[in-house]
């Protein structure tokens, strides 16, 4: 099973509803169309009707589960997510890993985020410093957030169809972030 968050740090404001409600509406409106034009057989391809009574059943049932936090979705393709901290657990994770010369975070203990305050970390090797959510958090066991959608065995939109991952970090929120990964 694969799953993709596309989340925003520190959002919990009342705004957050409705990026989360857009990206959810963008995500549902994105179709994936087979072609031999791409070289993964596959494309997504957004800008398609939307179901508005699906985007509201989704929304409701978000609403109706803030505070409690979905470490699998299985229920839909697409799942929003509001008011919860949430961590993610993947198989083969990996610490976060500095943006600035892509060294794995030593000695990561996501407890501390985990319950508390977003740490500062330092890079061992460069010295980058920054909150842990400011380094690659792609592949990493942990992100806490209020505010997220996670889509459920989509093709890995980071990877196959950038254009479609960029605008949905763009709607999310002002420190969007996205985690991928396997979970067996």
């Amino acid at each position: 099973m694969f799953l993709q968050y596309y989340f925003a740090l520190g959002e919990s404001d009342t705004a957050a509803v409705r990026r989360v409600r857009e990206t959810v509406r963008y995500f549902l409106g994105c179709r994936e169309v087979s072609t031999a034009e791409s070289e993964h057989g596959f494309l997504i391809v957004p800008g398609h009707p939307v179901d508005h009574g699906a985007l509201a059943d989704l929304m409701a049932e978000a609403v109706r589960n803030v505070g409690r936090a979905t470490e699998v979705p299985d229920r839909h393709l697409i799942t929003p997510m509001l008011g919860f901290d949430f961590a993610c657990a993947w198989d083969k994770a990996t610490a976060p890993v500095c943006p600035r010369c892509r060294t794995p975070l030593d000695g990561w203990d996501e407890e501390d985020w985990m319950y508390g305050a977003e740490p500062f970390e330092t890079c061992g090797s460069c010295e980058y410093t920054a909150l842990a959510g400011d380094w690659d958090l792609t592949n990493a066991s942990f992100a806490k957030t209020n505010c997220a959608v996670a889509l459920l065995d989509w093709p890995n939109l980071w990877e196959y169809a950038r254009e479609v991952h960029e605008h949905a970090l763009g709607l999310i929120g002002r420190r969007a972030r996205y985690l991928c990964g396997t979970v067996g």
